[in-house]
């Protein structure tokens, strides 16, 4: 976990944005590390049953699946719709999307890498390969 001053909501939130660029580059053990640091972050900020606690757990959910680690995908998948459901109710469409479209259009469209490095100086990260 790489130490920051203060767990601000922006670093958390860029972190989230991070795993979900790697994602689509394939590059799963590097999204899982932003991923996990972003959900340490929000616990820190966040209610355990915060809509944005559930997106990070759904970005999990797919990396982890996309790295064939298909049960803890699907306990990260199932965790992330119990919140979204009791956050706004079953036929939400909240509880329907599909998160981390934006990184994955914007890697589609060639704005992937300088968006990831955007990120990156948002957060500071002082440790890592990325």
């Amino acid at each position: 976990m790489c130490p920051f001053p203060l767990p601000l909501p922006q670093v958390a939130s860029s972190l989230n944005n991070l795993g979900v660029v790697l994602e689509a580059m394939g590059r799963y053990d590097e999204a899982l590390d932003a991923l996990n640091q972003c959900h340490t972050l929000q616990l820190q900020l966040l209610a355990a049953d915060h809509p944005d606690v559930a997106a990070t757990l759904n970005n999990l959910g797919k990396v982890l699946h996309r790295a064939a680690q298909h049960d803890e995908a699907l306990a990260m998948l199932r965790q992330a719709l119990r919140i979204r459901e009791r956050s706004f109710g079953p036929s939400h469409p909240k509880v329907r999307e599909r998160p981390g479209r934006d990184g994955k259009e914007r890697l589609c469209r060639g704005r992937g890498l300088g968006w990831m490095e955007t990120h990156r100086e948002r957060v500071k990260l002082p440790c890592g390969s990325w």
